[in-house]
């Protein structure tokens, strides 16, 4: 039997990941501005040469162009990584959609028992599922944990089924897809657990530091403020990093997984249990 969450160490999420993603959005906004800023009365001090001056556009023009390679790629594995989840959630939807139409050939009061486990499951699923339903990491575990127990308790009532009449051809047909719930569900908690490396993040927020106190010193060189200029280059380069900050921090912020599948299944099974009781 695998070991049960609680017993795993937490999430592996970094200092950068433990921010609100909003407060990642106004510290880049207003600390861009600033290094802009400094830039510029830096740069309307200095009086470079001709050749100094083609250097420096130069070395500007590279670090904009590290700025857009790495916002693209951290954006690109922020992506991933969401689209993982949200892929499990629909893998689970499908699986226990199976599970709930083959548990109809359950002798009662099997039946009624793992219909209700299965209610149950896909309750604390949700939770656990929606990236943002969970506000700490100890919490995420303790749902993650749940789920493992009910769908352990729901092995167990098909074994017994199995166990005690081969016959009921119901209880082993869901073997398979209860073996492939547990699947997708350590798969989820896998893709929950990955996120983009701290020091590219890191990275990302210095390059886009620099790269506005170097459009502010080169304003600066021609004298020059472009404040305008500057304010969107802020302002695109934070949003960009807001979204990726989003995508990769599925505990906390406002981006959701689709959920409606899995509530669509929750009220199929409370529908039929009440349309047709046995």
């Amino acid at each position: 039997m695998s070991a049960p969450l609680s017993a795993l160490p937490p999430l592996a999420t970094s200092v950068v990941h433990g921010w609100p993603s909003l407060v990642v959005l106004l510290a880049v906004f207003a600390t861009m501005l600033l290094a802009g800023e400094l830039g510029f009365l830096a740069g309307r001090k200095q009086a470079p040469s001709d050749g100094g001056r083609g250097h420096f556009v130069a070395v500007q023009a590279s670090l904009l162009g590290l700025l857009a390679l790495l916002l693209g790629f951290s954006l690109n594995m922020a992506d991933q990584r969401f689209e993982a989840r949200r892929a499990s959630m629909m893998d689970d939807n499908i699986t226990l959609a199976a599970l709930n139409l083959r548990s109809d050939f359950l002798p009662d009061p099997a039946r009624r028992e793992f219909k209700a486990l299965l209610r149950d499951y896909i309750d604390v699923h949700l939770d656990a599922t929606s990236p943002k339903a969970a506000s700490s990491d100890a919490e995420f575990s303790a749902r993650a944990e749940r789920s493992e127990e009910l769908h352990s308790r729901m092995r167990r009532l098909v074994r017994q089924g199995v166990q005690s009449d081969p016959q009921v051809k119901g209880a082993a047909e869901m073997i398979g897809p209860l073996s492939d719930t547990l699947a997708i569900h350590r798969r989820w908690v896998t893709a929950m657990e990955t996120n983009v490396p701290q020091p590219i993040l890191v990275l990302l927020f210095a390059t886009a530091v620099a790269a506005a106190g170097v459009v502010g010193y080169s304003g600066g060189l021609s004298q020059h403020r472009g404040k305008a200029q500057s304010v969107l280059l802020a302002v695109f380069v934070s949003g960009i990093i807001f979204v990726i900050h989003e995508l990769d921090t599925p505990l906390a912020g406002v981006s959701q997984s689709g959920q409606r599948p899995l509530i669509h299944l929750k009220a199929l099974i409370e529908a039929e249990e009440t349309a047709t009781p046995r």
